[in-house]
């Protein structure tokens, strides 16, 4: 995982880290199980500290994985986003609870996928 974000090796010196962007690292972002355990640990968090609103759990995620609030335009797309997530999830799992723990992990891996997370500015 972290060598192929140019992870220096610690047995010799590294006075500047290269920077590579290659299409396997959004891959491994994607799919890793790494990703998927900080995923599921950050919905489980957000549900625990906010509740069932689905609102409230956009805006602490945002807060927790990139320091800021959602603007409208986000917070609407996100909630339609969980919204679908759940019907689709729904037809997996018949239990609406476990669909919408399923809809918010989903929310969660995507927001840890986004450039703002990956790339500090």
């Amino acid at each position: 995982f972290m060598e192929s974000f140019d992870q220096p090796t610690p047995d010799k010196p590294t006075p500047a880290r290269a920077t590579t962007t290659i299409a396997p690292q959004a891959l491994i972002l994607l799919n890793s199980q790494f990703m998927m355990r900080n995923a599921t640990a950050l919905a489980e968090r957000i549900a625990r500290e906010v509740g069932d609103d689905e609102g409230k759990q956009i805006d602490r995620a945002f807060r927790l994985a990139l320091s800021r609030r959602p603007n409208s335009q986000e917070r609407q797309i996100l909630l339609q986003f969980l919204a679908r997530q759940r019907v689709e999830l729904r037809s997996v799992s018949k239990d609406e609870k476990e669909a919408s723990r399923l809809a918010r992990i989903a929310f969660c891996r995507m927001l840890l996928n986004l450039n703002e997370f990956v790339h500090a500015d």
